[in-house]
């Protein structure tokens, strides 16, 4: 993983600070460490998966301890930000220790009404909870499938983050030079079908940046947004098959693409509402050469155009509960729509030093229908200490051909301690 942006920007802030013409720099140090540990619940035949996803013999889906530093630099008009994990991994394949860049970036102002911020940084905009339609930012499925805070839901990228502020409205453009994919699959720790024997990435050069772009204002009390993206589908389609019915196999790639949509976020009906939409088209086809597979065949693929919707609302009950929840639609052309359904319930309890929450998600596509429900209890035990209990469960039809169908061999339970500095 490219860690290079993030490095020089945020040198380059921390010299600019130090420089005679700046005032006194201000420094914020903090971080964590925490233990986590997670394990399957259930145990699925070989016979029923394809082999070459199947870790039998691992039933932790999560082991590992954590020291996370963090650090924030203020100087005259600019300032620098940095977050670093270091990680004992029991789980991942190899020596299991690494050191993680979250964040590195450099931040400065560049007038009274805009703002430049470039290294490693992640980026989120949107309404959704959970549901992501304007937010075409990578993201890491199988941390938040195991357990990990949610913040690692949100993978960083390498970028430049462009701010313009006015009383007309805001504006923001991102431009992520090198393309970051989702990650979705982890054979160390998910047990995941898939006939997929390659997937094919963007080239790493200038012409295959990202751009993204957020325009938005306040409206009375209403937030209203306007959104843009060209770059590519962060997650794999499948773009060609080359098995048969008897060895099937699968070639995935990332598409072009380019999206546009708006949302409004305010209260409404006695709480907090939003809607959200979008419309995707993928710019150009993936050329697929297969080499050895097909005797150098080229095959080329043009996803759907997609038309996403969004409806949400959040109400704050009696003796500090509150539940929320969401209506979601995909409208694709020649294939049958995607229909989902989500719903939040938490409720806080002494002094808001415990947590519980509730997320399920109900989906249907083709006929099939499929599950995912993450229950989650957090406890305060001090200002420092933190203390999570969770468990994912999965559900979908026996031929796993739906999103959370094909994790259905993953439910876990899972548990963390965090001690923070």
């Amino acid at each position: 993983m490219n860690r290079a942006g993030g490095c020089v920007a945020l040198l380059g802030a921390l010299l600019a600070m130090g420089a005679p013409t700046s005032v006194r720099a201000e420094l914020e140090l903090g971080g964590f460490v925490e233990g986590a540990l997670g394990v399957r619940t259930a145990y699925v035949p070989r016979a029923t998966l394809y082999e070459p996803w199947i870790p039998l013999d691992q039933e932790f889906t999560l082991r590992e301890t954590r020291l996370q530093l963090r650090g924030d630099a203020y100087g005259e008009g600019a300032a620098a930000h940095f977050r670093v994990d270091v990680l004992q991994d029991d789980v991942a394949d190899g020596d299991g220790t690494e050191v993680d860049l979250r964040e590195g970036y450099a931040k400065v102002d560049l007038g009274t009404h805009v703002e430049l911020r470039a290294g490693r940084q992640p980026t989120t905009w949107g309404t959704g909870d959970l549901l992501f339609i304007n937010d075409l930012f990578p993201k890491d499925y199988v941390s938040f499938f195991v357990g990990r805070e949610d913040q690692y839901l949100k993978l960083p990228s390498d970028a430049i983050r462009l701010g313009i502020f006015s009383s007309i409205g805001s504006a923001d453009l991102v431009y992520t030079p090198v393309f970051e994919p989702d990650r979705v699959s982890d054979p160390d720790r998910l047990t995941q079908p898939s006939s997929v024997v390659r997937v094919v990435r963007p080239e790493h050069d200038l012409e295959n940046g990202e751009f993204a772009l957020r325009l938005h204002r306040l409206v009375r009390s209403y937030e209203v947004a306007a959104y843009g993206y060209r770059g590519f589908w962060k997650s794999p389609r499948i773009v060609a098959e080359i098995g048969d019915d008897e060895h099937p196999a699968q070639i995935a790639g990332h598409t072009r693409l380019v999206a546009v949509g708006a949302s409004v976020r305010g209260p409404f009906l006695g709480g907090l509402g939003w809607a959200e939409g979008g419309y995707y088209d993928s710019e150009s086809t993936v050329r697929v050469d297969l080499g050895s597979f097909t005797g150098s065949r080229v095959f080329r693929f043009v996803p759907p155009t997609e038309v996403r919707l969004l409806f949400g609302h959040e109400h704050s009950l009696p003796n500090e509960w509150t539940l929320g929840g969401q209506a979601y639609r995909e409208l694709r052309e020649l294939v049958e729509d995607r229909v989902v359904f989500t719903l939040r319930l938490t409720k806080l309890m002494r002094y808001q030093t415990i947590r519980l929450s509730l997320f399920a998600f109900y989906g249907q596509e083709h006929a099939e229908e499929d599950g995912y429900v993450r229950l989650t209890g957090s406890y305060a035990v001090s200002d420092a200490v933190d203390a999570v209990l969770g468990v994912n469960f999965f559900a979908g039809d026996d031929h796993n051909d739906t999103l959370f169908g094909a994790f259905d061999p993953n439910d876990n339970i899972y548990a963390r301690l965090r001690f923070s500095f």
